[in-house]
């Protein structure tokens, strides 16, 4: 099963997996809110097997601009959660990060990225892994 959410449905989405391994082998994180107190360090904390789990995250390159809050590490919180989940022995052709160049926080951005990651995640030329 899969499961893809964009802002707090990206952090809800890896959540998910966190806590349900068993159910969701599929997870699409477009802009993760990762800037939510402590989300990135229960990610970094939890204990996860990479076997037949594919993540696809990615986040825009502008999403970090005019934020004057804790919002601003948008996206050095997204690199830290996927570098996270690298250390945790997730595989090239297992975890997928993009930066969206000139992409900002906005539906129009997680649109383009929604057919991204149902590509990535289910394509025909990807392994079922």
């Amino acid at each position: 099963r899969g499961l893809i959410g964009a802002s707090l449905g990206g952090l809800f989405s890896i959540y998910a997996m966190l806590q349900k391994p068993e159910i969701f082998g599929r997870i699409g994180c477009i802009s993760g809110s990762f800037w939510y107190e402590k989300s990135a360090d229960y990610v970094r904390s939890a204990s996860l097997r990479p076997a037949r789990r594919r993540i696809y995250m990615s986040v825009g390159s502008r999403e970090a601009e005019h934020k004057n809050n804790i919002q601003n590490t948008m996206i050095r919180q997204n690199k830290d959660v996927h570098e996270s989940l690298r250390q945790k022995g997730f595989s090239q052709s297992q975890l997928s990060f993009t930066v969206e160049e000139g992409a900002v926080h906005h539906q129009e951005a997680f649109k383009r990225q929604f057919n991204a990651a149902l590509s990535w995640l289910y394509g025909k030329n990807r392994s079922r892994s």
